[in-house]
């Protein structure tokens, strides 16, 4: 039960990251490169 719920709240959290990365690149059409330069990078530090 606790791999369900555990991969639920990760699939929720990169639907997120992906549903901001939509709205800069296509709706926005401005490449903002924080979001892809700070999550991965926030991981580590």
């Amino acid at each position: 039960m606790s791999l369900i719920t555990s991969t639920i709240g990760q699939g929720l959290l990169w639907g997120v990251l992906a549903l901001g990365l939509f709205l800069t690149f296509r709706i926005l059409n401005f490449p903002d490169m924080t979001v892809e330069g700070t999550f991965p990078f926030s991981a580590w530090r």
